[in-house]
């Protein structure tokens, strides 16, 4: 049984929580986070009358890194990936490809994934200038 993070309360937030609800045989854990904790609380409710299921909820800044990380399931990367996609942060998502890769290419000699991260962006400042 998996567990569904999903971020932002919005419309589509309100259906997929609510899909995912139904589906407790696919999905044992649904997690919704919103910046606005009153519209998880509305839709949790929502679910809670409509199918008798109680879903978890979490309000959180998607755009900060250290709030994405405390959700279940979100790490480093995934916050990072997160941050790009929606709000085209200029960051790098480093995991152990990216990691092993860049120590074959003598891009890095670190020995943390953060600090491989690091090395790279001073590598690559030019394109990484605003996130250093």
């Amino acid at each position: 049984m998996a567990t569904v993070l999903i971020i932002g309360a919005g419309g589509v937030g309100r259906v997929v929580a609510y899909k995912c609800a139904q589906n407790s045989n696919s999905f044992e854990r649904v997690v919704l986070a919103s910046k606005t904790l009153k519209k998880c609380e509305d839709i949790q409710h929502f679910i809670l009358q409509k199918q008798n299921k109680k879903i978890e909820i979490d309000q959180v800044d998607a755009n900060k890194e250290k709030e994405l990380i405390k959700l279940p399931g979100v790490g480093r990367k995934t916050a990072h990936v997160i941050m790009i996609e929606y709000f085209k942060k200029n960051l790098m998502a480093v995991d152990t490809h990216v990691f092993r890769v860049s120590h074959r290419l003598r891009m890095s000699d670190a020995k943390t994934i953060s600090q491989t991260q690091k090395d790279l962006q001073n590598l690559l400042k030019e394109d990484f200038k605003d996130s250093i």
